[in-house]
């Protein structure tokens, strides 16, 4: 469930998270030097960079997937259904094209090799053990499987390319000391997550809205549960009562169990999950937030200082992340894809 509200996705793996999402890939094997044309062929560019066809095929089929989830099964079956989605498919597709050419151009403008016999020996490295982990070291039924998930071998291997870039990104801003907090200074980052307000404990009720659920009831259900935790006016209180929520039915969460909460700073979250969270007071209960497919009821919490220091590693590895991320961002104004000519010829919505 974290993953869901976690979405501070270090954007040159973006690709890579999803694959691995599917648990296995493979490499694809007698490929056609006809169809590696047709799928490699340029169909848009992102500050400089060639955007393929398979590419956007990839990010299509994913998000077209993704709207099915949220609107349900034939969307794009039917022309008017499918004209009434294909702004947002279309938005989605193009926000999330531009992910790996960040990475690209972060790496580039800091000098870091784009290509290198590294980086070539850690995408071998992973595709053999995919292959041995999750194949048994046999590529039969590689074909079928990329097929449905609308991949091919080549757009695999320059999305673990990326991946590597991007954690030699990483390193290299924290050996260039551009990292305020790293294991040299432990301690002060344990006392910024203690007393910063920029650090945030939260635990939470999540009604999600699952198939065959009505969602105005879950939310119906969400705002009597904020009514009855306001009503609790003594802070020991309200938390019991939370936790009694946390443990029962209406919860959706089963990683919110341990009562512990979660722990990040601004840039690590689902951004409507963020807000909510920065704007409560310790001890104070959030209006239910529409999130991830369902409803939040946050609390804010005083964070633990055990929690805190036997934790601090993991705490420390996802603040940096959250630094990187914000420097990510600094080249999506920069890295804004366009397709050529022969690319908006294409139907995202007709897309097979």
């Amino acid at each position: 469930m974290f993953s869901v509200i976690h979405t501070r996705r270090r954007a040159a793996a973006f690709a890579l998270a999803i694959l691995l999402c599917f648990s296995a890939l493979t490499l694809l094997t007698g490929c056609s030097t006809k169809a590696e044309r047709e799928n490699q062929r340029t169909v848009g560019v992102c500050n400089g960079y060639e955007i393929p066809y398979e590419e956007l095929r990839f990010v299509t089929m994913l998000y077209k997937d993704n709207l099915v989830e949220k609107y349900g099964e034939g969307i794009w079956d039917d022309p008017a259904s499918a004209d009434a989605h294909r702004a947002e498919l279309e938005a989605e597709v193009m926000e999330h094209l531009r992910e790996n050419y960040v990475i690209l151009s972060a790496c580039a403008e800091r000098g870091l090799p784009l290509e290198s016999d590294a980086a070539d020996n850690y995408v071998e490295d992973q595709i053999d053990k995919m292959i041995q982990e999750s194949f048994g070291g046999k590529t039969a039924g590689y074909r079928e499987f990329l097929e449905e998930q609308h991949l091919t071998d080549h757009y695999f291997r320059f999305s673990l390319r990326v991946s590597y870039l991007e954690s030699a990104l990483f390193y290299s801003m924290l050996d260039g000391g551009e990292f305020a907090y790293t294991k040299e200074n432990l301690t002060d980052y344990i006392d910024y997550v203690l007393q910063s307000p920029d650090y945030a404990r939260i635990i939470h009720v999540y009604l999600r809205n699952d198939e065959g659920e009505n969602p105005e009831q879950n939310l119906k259900d969400a705002q009597n549960i904020t009514l009855a935790l306001r009503a609790v006016h003594n802070s020991e209180d309200r938390l019991r009562v939370m936790n009694q929520y946390i443990g029962s039915t209406y919860n959706d969460d089963m990683d919110m169990v341990t009562k512990d909460g979660y722990y990040f700073t601004r840039g690590e979250m689902n951004k409507t999950y963020e807000n909510a969270a920065f704007a409560l007071q310790i001890g104070e209960v959030s209006d239910p937030i529409e999130c991830s497919g369902g409803y939040f009821v946050l609390m804010r919490l005083e964070p633990e200082e055990a929690y805190v220091m036997s934790n601090s590693s993991t705490l420390l590895t996802n603040w940096q992340s959250a630094r990187m991320g914000f420097i990510e961002d600094s080249y999506r104004a920069v890295c804004e894809p366009i397709l050529t000519e022969e690319g908006l010829a294409i139907d995202l919505a007709a897309m097979q």
